[in-house]
């Protein structure tokens, strides 16, 4: 995979004070608001091929990551071949525990090598966990988009360790294309987390074509505890009202998942965090 992804144009309205952070891309803009905070921001560019992800990414613990390095000016991951049901083992996860924030807009982009047999995730509220095999174990709400088997931009929640969707798009009318002829592409998200009150959450989510297309007005993706998602049937729970995930502060993640034998990456790039402020 070797194309750097030329993302939103990116005018930062502040300067993030967190630790880390990758140099502004001069070629980016982030849009502005009374309401929100710059609190991460990251294009990879300064980063050497072959070198590591920035000290603020580790691997979960037991998570089935193989050599997480910068490509191109992108951080890019491999998970493990696909073994049949054994999702914990296909699945490879970067965490960033040390950045917390409980209301937060996302922007990013995916960069799929084989979006046919790939998933990527980006958790938010998430507690550093992976599945059942971490202690504590994993937690957080994460938006998926993936070619494999809904071919759609999908919300999801983990709970003491079980991963649980709730919310599924397909992608063909947001896109205006038909997802299965999609292999080498790069998709443009935005994702927000944020508490309606101190009981409920509502998620938003929009996807775009990186190279095509510009942000869509609308949300292509609304998750929240008005009927607007039906729990699937392994949780009777409303997944916007899980106790656990509300009115806290947590960090974020970032999954992919491989479904083929072979060791297929997936890159990330253009990465903004913004916190939502009262």
């Amino acid at each position: 995979m070797a194309r750097k992804v030329s993302g939103w144009l990116l005018t930062l309205f502040l300067v993030s004070s967190c630790g880390g952070s990758g140099s502004p891309d001069s070629e980016q803009t982030v849009p502005s608001g009374p309401g929100s905070n710059i609190i991460y921001q990251e294009n990879f560019d300064s980063l050497a091929d072959g070198s590591p992800w920035p000290a603020q990414w580790q691997i979960a613990p037991a998570s089935n990551v193989i050599n997480p390095q910068i490509q191109s000016g992108m951080a890019c991951l491999t998970s493990g071949p696909y073994m049949g049901d054994a999702g914990q083992q296909n699945l490879a996860r970067m965490v960033s525990s040390g950045l917390q924030a409980q209301n937060v807009d996302i922007r990013f982009d995916v960069i799929f090598g084989n979006f046919q047999n790939q998933g990527v995730g980006f958790y938010a509220r998430q507690n550093g966990g992976f599945f059942d095999l971490s202690n504590p174990a994993g937690e957080g709400y994460v938006v998926f988009t993936e070619g494999y088997s809904s071919n759609g931009i999908t919300f999801w929640y983990e709970e003491a360790g079980d991963e649980i969707q709730h919310e599924i798009v397909e992608l063909s009318s947001p896109l205006g294309v038909d997802p299965e002829t999609l292999t080498d592409v790069a998709f443009s998200i935005r994702y927000q987390v944020e508490s309606l009150d101190a009981n409920t959450t509502i998620q938003r989510a929009k996807i775009w074509l990186t190279d095509s297309q510009t942000e869509p007005d609308d949300w292509t993706i609304i998750s929240d505890a008005d009927g607007t998602d039906v729990p699937s049937p392994e949780s009777s729970s409303n997944p916007m009202t899980i106790p656990s995930l509300q009115a806290i502060s947590g960090g974020f993640a970032i999954d992919l998942f491989n479904i083929t034998a072979g060791n297929e990456t997936a890159c990330i790039d253009n990465i903004v965090i913004m916190e939502l402020m009262p």
